[in-house]
This record gives C-alpha cells, structure tokens and sequence, in this order.
C-alpha cells in the first residue's frame, strides 16, 4: 500500500472525479508518460488501495439500490392497477376472471410487505453514500494513512447484508473502467463473469464460485487448444 502511494507520488498522478451516465467516475489524469512495467506494478497496485474499494463498493450499492427501487416501484404500480374498478372492466373485455386480479392484487401487496424493497434500497442508499463520503474525505484529508481508511472500509461493511458476488465482480469491473484507459491493463485485471451469472446477479450470491481473470481464462483456453 505505503509503495503505491510512493509510486503515485512519483507519477503525479491526479484523481478526478467527472459524472458520466449520472454515476462517479474516477480517472487518473498523468501529465507525463512513465514506462510500460511502472504502469503495470502502479495498477496492480492501487486496484488493491482502499480508494479503489471504496469506489467499487459505492458502485455495487448504487446497482443493488436501483434493483429494489425498480422492483418497489413496479409492485407499487402493480397494486394500484389491479386494485382499481377500471381493471375489472377491462378484464371483463379480454374475458380475465375478476379473481385472477384479486391474486394479483395479493401476490403484489404481500410481496411488498414480506420483503419490503423499499427498506432495502434505502439500505444500500445510505452505504452507497458513506463510500463516496470516504472517496470525498481521502480527496482532502491525508490518503496516505492505510490504517486510517482500511479501518474505515471494515466499519462500513459491518453494515453490508449478504453481497451478490457477480454483482460485486461486474462492480470492480466498472470501476475498473472508471479508473484505467488502456485497454491492454483493463484487459489484464478484468474478472470474468459467466453469461448465466450476469442473468441473476441480483438473485443468487453464487458463494461457491471462484472468479477469475478474463486473461487467466483466455491463457487457459489457449493452452488447452494447444494440447489438442
């Protein structure tokens, strides 16, 4: 950690924090270009400084609170339309039995009792806060105390519920992207996320899954065409 902050030091490097697609993102502005194996040790390493995971965790919040605000919303509506008389009669056209609507009505109604989406948002709301809180802090406070914002990093998560761990993959990535512009670094610290795992990131925490790099995945699947 303490070589990283050396290294930044040395590279002058400067965190920006611009809005893209209404989203934080954090580029590196570098006023001079330093060799290919600086560049390579100085990403390896900050990926694992607390800035980079407060970023990351600030993005997998802010994926996790819109997930349960969509999914408040769309019972909210659901509940409403059809509860209302004007449901009844249209049903009556498309010949819908008016009890397949009171099901509805329950299903939605008990759903949004029983798992309350609306708290969970603002669950994730509020830690998607405290992490951009900490990424504002270190802007203007001294960064190079680890121990300082390692600890806050474990105080923060001892509020976190259960992580989706896809999720938690597609979120170092984005933030991945947010922090690098080559395409040969992005490329090299990717982690790869299974087509299937994407589908329910939101659904299944997948804790038994090892995630991997993309270019550790693509080194295997070239050795293995080789052999054959």
């Amino acid at each position: 950690m303490s070589g990283l902050l050396r290294r930044l030091d040395r590279l002058t490097v400067t965190p920006v924090l611009t809005f893209l697609s209404g989203q934080p993102r954090l580029r590196l502005q570098r006023p001079r270009r330093p060799k290919r194996n600086d560049v390579l040790m100085d990403h390896a390493q900050f990926i694992t400084a607390a800035k980079f995971d407060a970023l990351r965790n600030a993005i997998y919040h802010v994926a996790r609170r819109q997930y349960y605000d969509g999914l408040n919303r769309l019972l909210n509506f659901l509940v409403i339309i059809l509860g209302a008389g004007v449901a009844g009669k249209a049903a009556s056209l498309i010949e819908v039995r008016d009890l397949w609507l009171e099901i509805g009505v329950l299903v939605a109604a008990t759903a949004q009792l029983a798992f309350d989406f609306g708290y969970r948002a603002r669950t994730h709301e509020i830690l998607q806060k405290k992490y951009y809180e900490m990424i504002a802090e270190m802007e203007v406070d001294d960064a190079s105390d680890l121990k300082k914002w390692n600890a806050k990093l474990y105080t923060i998560a001892s509020d976190e519920p259960m992580p989706m761990r896809a999720l938690d993959a597609l979120a170092y990535n984005a933030a991945l992207d947010a922090t690098m512009s080559d395409p040969v670094l992005k490329a090299e610290h990717r982690i790869y996320v299974p087509f299937i795992h994407r589908l329910f990131k939101h659904l299944i925490a997948f804790n038994g899954h090892e995630y991997v790099l993309e270019s550790e995945r693509s080194s295997l699947w070239r050795r293995r065409a080789k052999e054959n």
